[in-house]
């Protein structure tokens, strides 16, 4: 599972290096209250590693981990407009070439533009190679001028509503630190 992890970190960093449009971090003084708070991922038995200004990385080592690793990512626009134009433009990032499964969700209430990702399939031929059996996720998402990209890694039996479960959190998050509150509540 170490080898694992590391072999995924190795993939996030160069996923993470942004082209020079890339839209800023969240400015505001409580950027770090737009993510899945800790306390959440304590609940599964995840381990903060990478964090910078626009990511906090989560894992788990364990081998019968449900969630695995995650990849909790934030932007901010300078106005809606921007956020979602940016959102728009940034699909392959977003999506990291895997197959839209928007369908088999239905979009939250708050959120504007909304996309969720399955497993790459060239991530999926090598992780199956390697003997890897594991889904992975990508939750993209606006909420006013900002945007967020979950990456979850789950286990086998984990289906994108498991997953969800989780990343769900940061969606409660971050209406929660944009001021919608009563929302993230209803969620």
């Amino acid at each position: 599972m170490k080898l694992l992890i590391t072999l995924i970190a190795a993939m996030t960093l160069s996923v993470h290096a942004f082209s020079q449009d890339e839209l800023p971090a969240i400015s505001q003084s409580n950027s770090k209250d737009f993510f899945i708070p800790a306390s959440v991922s304590k609940k599964y038995s995840l381990e903060k590693g990478q964090e910078d200004e626009w990511m906090i990385v989560y894992n788990n080592m364990g081998d019968d981990a449900t969630i695995q690793r995650v990849n909790d990512i934030r932007w901010q626009g300078k106005t809606k407009e921007a956020a979602e134009k940016w959102y728009d433009e940034s699909k392959q990032l977003l999506s990291e070439g895997s197959d839209d499964i928007t369908s088999q969700m239905t979009k939250p209430a708050g959120v504007g533009k909304w996309n969720v990702y399955g497993m790459n399939k060239q991530m999926k031929k090598m992780m199956d190679a390697m003997g890897v059996k594991q889904n992975q996720y990508n939750f993209t998402f606006t909420v006013d001028k900002y945007v967020a990209k979950i990456f979850v890694s789950t286990s086998e039996k984990q289906t994108v509503q498991d997953a969800w479960k989780y990343a769900k959190e940061g969606l409660r998050a971050m209406l929660t630190a944009s001021g919608k509150k009563s929302i993230a509540d209803s969620l």
